[in-house]
């Protein structure tokens, strides 16, 4: 997982653009560059908060970087890419959906975004998230539209960041 992770930290840093041609700010990748790792203890806390264990790339990507702040590593296609939330948006996102009074329903056969098992790992400019199903840990991307849809897209955080590398490449 690390070695796809710096493949894409690479290609920000060689290409210096976004898709839609706009320069990447300096500043993101310097804050990117930054972005500190979750200490052991921080970590435990975070298991014994949510009650389940992250899989083993998805931890490792936590002992590496708390986020990746502003730096959209996963890019699901030219108009979706996500960056990794830290540890503490996690919490205050799954906080949030467990407790809405009214939840909504998703065109693909999932039942909602307040799923118990899903954790929402990662954000998009447009709202919408990858989510981690903590049961299956297959990754799962939750669109906002005209129609709410959520299906899967990776096998985990691995693949979903092999698959990330060629649309990055095309978009810088």
């Amino acid at each position: 997982m690390l070695n796809e992770l710096k493949e894409i930290e690479m290609l920000y840093m060689q290409g210096q653009k976004r898709y839609d041609e706009v320069e990447l700010h300096p500043k993101i990748m310097q804050f990117y560059l930054k972005e500190a790792p979750v200490s052991d203890i921080e970590y435990q806390d975070v298991k014994d908060l949510m009650g389940f264990a992250f899989p083993k790339d998805l931890e490792e990507f936590y002992t590496y970087k708390n986020g990746s702040s502003s730096l959209e590593v996963v890019v699901t296609s030219k108009d979706r890419r996500y960056r990794i939330l830290p540890l503490a948006a996690i919490i205050e996102l799954k906080m949030y959906f467990q407790n809405k009074e009214e939840k909504n329903v998703s065109g693909k056969g999932y039942a909602n975004i307040e799923q118990p098992n899903w954790i929402a790992f990662g954000a998009s400019e447009d709202g919408s998230f990858l989510l981690l199903d903590t049961t299956t840990n297959d990754i799962l991307e939750y669109q906002f539209g005209e129609q709410v849809t959520v299906e899967k897209i990776a096998d985990n955080l691995t693949q979903l960041f092999v698959q990330t590398i060629p649309k990055l490449k095309e978009l810088l």
